[in-house]
C-alpha cells in the first residue's frame, strides 16, 4: 500500500495546546488529525496488506474517509491488539477506529480533512473541556453513520467548539444525528455546558428522528445550558431537527442558519431557547397533517424564550404550550397553500385553499378522493371537529370520542386516521355506520394500527370528480403572555394568550386573536395595539351538523383587549364575530375617531299598532349596532308596539338602545314613543296613537355585549 507521504504517530498522552488551523504538518502542528493514524481521505479504496499492519504495528490507526466501508478483519484486530485505546471487533469500520483513536490521543484540537467518514459506532467523546473538533467544511468533512445510531456523540461536554462539519445517518433509529449529551450512563457526572457548533450541518436522510438532541438522555442532570449555534443547518429529520430536553437546558442560543424538510424546527420539550434570524422550510402540506411546527415550546413558565427576525416558509410557525411565556418579534412568514383552480387533477390528499371563500384564518381543505376539479368553485364544506380515535389494522371499526360524532347524523362524513393508511400514512374514509358506544364502521379498512392518534371528521362537498373536506390550522399559537411585535402572519389562524400584541400585519386574518382554548382562568389580558388587520372576505358554510369555524375575539372564551390605534380592514362582506369588550381604568379615558358597525344588516317588521297597510324599512347601510329605520303608518293606527329589529347576530345580553329623530315628522312624536329589548331584537313602542300614514325615520343606536 502506498500512503502519500503521510506520516504515522504512536498514540500517547498530549497536552492541550492552542489550535492551528494553518498548519497541520505532523512535525510541528499542536494538532490531531485522523491522517496522523493513517486516514487518506481521497476518495479512492486502499486495502492493507498483511506487510502494512506488521510494518507498522504500534505505530497508527488507519481512518480513510473515502466514503466507502472498510471493515477491519481478525488479522488486523490480532495484529494491533495492545496498540490501541479503544476496543473493538471484526466488521467495525476503520474511518471509526481511526476517528475513535484520533478523539483518545487528542486531549488538544482535534482536525478533520475533508472526506466521508463511514462509522459503524459512534464516535465518543467523554469529559471533555475546552477543546476544538472542526473539518474542513460542513460539505467537505462528513461523518456518516452507517447503523442505527448517532454519527457523534459526547458524554460530558464543556466548553468545546465544533466547527465545519457534516454530521449524517442513513439508519433508521429513535435517537439523533448527533447526541450531545453527558452524565446518563453512570460512568462519569460531567454534563453539557457552554459548548459552539459553528458551520455545522446535521442530516438525518428522512430517516433519523432528530438532527440533534440535547440531553436527551441525560435529562435535568446533564445539564445543558448556554449552547451556541451559529449559521449551523438541520435538514431531513424526521421528528425534529433540533430536539431538548432538560429542565436546566436554559439559554440555548441559535443564530443564523437553517431547518428544512423536519416535521418539526426546534422541539422543545423542557428547557428555553433564543432564536434570531434563523430560516425556516419545513413544508406547508406536511405540517398541517401531521402538527409540526417550527418552534415547539412544552415546558413551565418558570423558563422565557424569544424568536425574532426569522423568516418561515413552513405552515405553521409556533406552538408555546404549557404556560411557557416567550417574545415573538419582526418574523415573516410567507407560507401559502395552493389555491384551488378549476379543471385540475387533484391527488387524495392535496390541499387547497378557497378563491372567493372558504380560506384565510386557517381555513382549507383536503382532498377526499383524487380526481379532477369542477368547473366552478364548490360551496366549500363546513368545520369538522378533530378529536381521537383507534383502530385495529385489517379493520374497519374506528372508536373514537366526541360528543358531536356519537350518533347516525354524522354518517357519510369524510374522516381521516392519521397513521392507518399503508406504511403510517393517513387513512381517508367515510363514515359509513354508527355502531354505537363511541365506535364507527368506516367504509375502508386500516392497513396499520393507530392507537390514541388524531382523527379529522367532517361534511364533504363534491368537486367535478374529486371531493373536500374542511381543513383547520393554526399558525401559530401560545397559551401564556407573550410579546408579539412587529411581526408578519399570513393564512392560518392566531391564537395568543394575552400579552402586548403590537405593531403586527394579519394577513387574510378573519378571526384575528382567537382565543386559545387551553387558557387556564376565565380572562387573559392583552393590550392590542396599531396592527394592520385584512380579514379575506368571511367564511360560508350550510352545514348544520358542526358549527362555522369560531372567529373573532371569541366570547366563548372572554378574553379582555385593550385596542389601540388598531385598524380593522374587513373586506367583501366579512364581519368580526363575538364581542369586543373594552376595560378601561377607573381615572383614565378612551379616544376614538369613529365607532361604526360592520357584516349583515338586521331585519326589520312591522307590528299591529302600526295600522293596517304600515311597511317600514332600514337604510342600505344599518347594522346591528346603529343604523335608520323608516316606518310609514297604515290605517287606524293604535298605541302599542309599531316595529321589531331583529338583530343579525343576537347579543350576550339584552343591549342598551336609543333613538332619535331623523325628520321632521319623526321629531313631533318622539317623546312618545319608547323602546324595549332582548338579546335578538329591539321595538319601538308607541305610548300614544300615531297619526296615519305618515312617514317616521327614527336613528337607532344599540350598545351591549
Amino acid at each position: 500500500m502506498r500512503f502519500k507521504a503521510l506520516a504515522f504517530f504512536c498514540i500517547g498522552s498530549l497536552a492541550l495546546a492552542a489550535p492551528n488551523p494553518e498548519a497541520h504538518d505532523a512535525g510541528n502542528s499542536s494538532i490531531n488529525t485522523p491522517q496522523m493514524f493513517g486516514a487518506i481521505g481521497d476518495g479512492a479504496r486502499h486495502p492493507i496488506s498483511k506487510t502494512d499492519l506488521d510494518a507498522h504495528a504500534g505505530k497508527w490507526v488507519g481512518a480513510i474517509g473515502d466514503g466507502a466501508r472498510h471493515p477491519i478483519s481478525k488479522t488486523d484486530l490480532d495484529a494491533h491488539a495492545g496498540k490501541w485505546v479503544g476496543t473493538y471487533v471484526v466488521g467495525d469500520e476503520w474511518d471509526y477506529i481511526g476517528l475513535q483513536e484520533a478523539i483518545y490521543a487528542s486531549a488538544r484540537s482535534l482536525y478533520l480533512p475533508p472526506g466521508n467518514y463511514l462509522v459503524n459506532k459512534a464516535p465518543t467523546v467523554t469529559q471533555l473541556k475546552g477543546a476544538t473538533i472542526y473539518g474542513a467544511g460542513r460539505l467537505m468533512t462528513i461523518i456518516t453513520s452507517t447503523f442505527a445510531g448517532p454519527a457523534f456523540q459526547t458524554n460530558g461536554c464543556w466548553y468545546t467548539q465544533f466547527t465545519g462539519i457534516q454530521f449524517t445517518g442513513t439508519t433508521p433509529h429513535d435517537g439523533a444525528v448527533f447526541e450531545l449529551d453527558g452524565n446518563y450512563d453512570g460512568t462519569n457526572q460531567q454534563g453539557v455546558q457552554a459548548n459552539t457548533f459553528k458551520d455545522c450541518l446535521f442530516d438525518g436522510h428522512a430517516v433519523v428522528k432528530y438532527g440533534l438532541a440535547l440531553v436527551r438522555r441525560g435529562g435535568n442532570k446533564a445539564q445543558g445550558s448556554e449552547n451556541l449555534f451559529l449559521n449551523c443547518h438541520f435538514q431531513s429529520s424526521k421528528t425534529a431537527g433540533v430536539y431538548i430536553n432538560g429542565y436546566n437546558a436554559l439559554q440555548n442560543t441559535f443564530i443564523g442558519g437553517n431547518i428544512q424538510s423536519c416535521l418539526n424546527g426546534i422541539y422543545v420539550e423542557a428547557g428555553s431557547i433564543n432564536v434570531d434570524s434563523m430560516g425556516f422550510q419545513n413544508g406547508f402540506q406536511s405540517q398541517i397533517e401531521h402538527h409540526g411546527f417550527d418552534i415547539v415550546l412544552r415546558n413551565s413558565a418558570d423558563d422565557h424564550s424569544s424568536v425574532r427576525n426569522c423568516r418561515t416558509e413552513s405552515a405553521c410557525f409556533i406552538d408555546s404550550g404549557n404556560n411557557h411565556y416567550v417574545v415573538l418579534d419582526n418574523n415573516n412568514v410567507v407560507n401559502a397553500a395552493e389555491e384551488w383552480t378549476a379543471g385540475h387533477a387533484y391527488a387524495q390528499g392535496a390541499i387547497t385553499r378557497g378563491r372567493t371563500g372558504g380560506n384565510g384564518n386557517g381555513h382549507l381543505h383536503v382532498a377526499m378522493s383524487g380526481g379532477t376539479s369542477g368547473a366552478s368553485e364548490p360551496q366549500w364544506p363546513g368545520s369538522g371537529v378533530l378529536a381521537t380515535g383507534t383502530i385495529v389494522a385489517g379493520t374497519d371499526t374506528l372508536s373514537v370520542s366526541d360528543p358531536a360524532l356519537n350518533k347516525e347524523t354524522a354518517k357519510n362524513y369524510g374522516v381521516i386516521v392519521y397513521g392507518a393508511g399503508n406504511d403510517g400514512a393517513p387513512l381517508y374514509s367515510t363514515l359509513h355506520k354508527f355502531m354505537g358506544n363511541e365506535r364507527w364502521q368506516l367504509a375502508d379498512k386500516a392497513a396499520t394500527a393507530a392507537s390514541n392518534v388524531p382523527v379529522r371528521i367532517g361534511p364533504l362537498v363534491s368537486d367535478g370528480g374529486t371531493r373536500w373536506m374542511h381543513y383547520e390550522y393554526d399558525e401559530a399559537r401560545t397559551n401564556a403572555t407573550v410579546a408579539v411585535t412587529n411581526n408578519t402572519f399570513k393564512w392560518g389562524r392566531t391564537r395568543f394568550g394575552g400579552g402586548v400584541i403590537a405593531n403586527n400585519s394579519f394577513a387574510r386574518a378573519d378571526g384575528f386573536l382567537s382565543t386559545v382554548r387551553q387558557l387556564q382562568g376565565g380572562y387573559s389580558q392583552a393590550i392590542v395595539v396599531n396592527n394592520h388587520v385584512t380579514p379575506n372576505g368571511g367564511w360560508n358554510t350550510g352545514i348544520t351538523l358542526f358549527s362555522g369555524p369560531a372567529s373573532g375575539f371569541g366570547a366563548e372564551y372572554p378574553n379582555v383587549f385593550g385596542l389601540v390605534n388598531t385598524a380593522l380592514l374587513f373586506m367583501g362582506g366579512a364581519e368580526p364575530g363575538g364581542n369586543i369588550v373594552a376595560k378601561v381604568s377607573s381615572e383614565g379615558d378612551s379616544q376614538f375617531r369613529h365607532i361604526g358597525g360592520g357584516g349583515p344588516s338586521p331585519t326589520v317588521s312591522v307590528a299591529a299598532a302600526a295600522g293596517k297597510g304600515a311597511i317600514a324599512s332600514l337604510a342600505a347601510n344599518s347594522t346591528d349596532l346603529a343604523g335608520q329605520i323608516s316606518i310609514t303608518t297604515g290605517e287606524n293606527p293604535t298605541a302599542g308596539e309599531v316595529a321589531t329589529l331583529t338583530f343579525h347576530r343576537p347579543y350576550g345580553a339584552a343591549p342598551f338602545p336609543q333613538i332619535c329623530a331623523a325628520g321632521t315628522n319623526a321629531s313631533r312624536v318622539i317623546t312618545s314613543v319608547h323602546v324595549t329589548a332582548t338579546p335578538a331584537a329591539m321595538a319601538l313602542v308607541a305610548d300614544v296613537t300615531l297619526p296615519a300614514s305618515t312617514k317616521l325615520e327614527i336613528n337607532d343606536q344599540n350598545l351591549g355585549q
